[in-house]
């Protein structure tokens, strides 16, 4: 049996076997939210991580702007204390260099996931976020490999 400890070691290891970027924000208007992306899972898994960027690379834009990951149209993956849907800022979600959250979330082939972004910013900003992801179907190989280099 593969335990969740195993998927996060495996993808500590051997890395994702999946990168899927979230659709386009396009530009996002100064205290704005993004036309929210849905995103629809190919694969059976789990997500490992979560990235964020913003286009001009600047420490203002990034910490300014701020994420929404809405689950199946009813449940939100980051909440305030209340319980209700919250924004992350990227800054604080993802920190600086890597611009990196590991996240450990089980998804199945249909999942949707919608994406709203947020812009606190005197200006525009593009944003993109991305997931990394560990397919049931590379389980096995990636174990067999990690194995293999031990």
């Amino acid at each position: 049996m593969t335990t969740l400890n195993d998927i996060l070691k495996l993808a500590d290891e051997a890395g994702a076997t999946r990168f899927i970027l979230a659709p386009s924000f396009g530009t996002v208007l100064t205290l704005q939210d993004s036309t929210p992306q849905p995103n629809r899972f190919s694969w059976d898994g789990y997500v490992v991580g979560l990235f964020g960027q913003v286009a001009s690379g600047t420490a203002a834009d990034y910490a300014g702007t701020t994420l929404r990951v809405q689950i199946g149209g009813v449940e939100d993956l980051f909440v305030d204390g209340q319980g209700g849907p919250a924004f992350l800022g990227f800054l604080g979600l993802f920190g600086g260099v890597p611009n990196f959250q590991r996240i450990v979330r089980r998804v199945q082939r249909g999942d949707l996931w919608t994406l709203t972004t947020h812009n606190n910013t005197a200006g525009s900003v593009v944003p993109s976020v991305w997931m990394t992801m560990v397919t049931d179907d590379d389980i096995a190989v990636l174990a067999k490999a990690v194995a293999k280099f031990r």
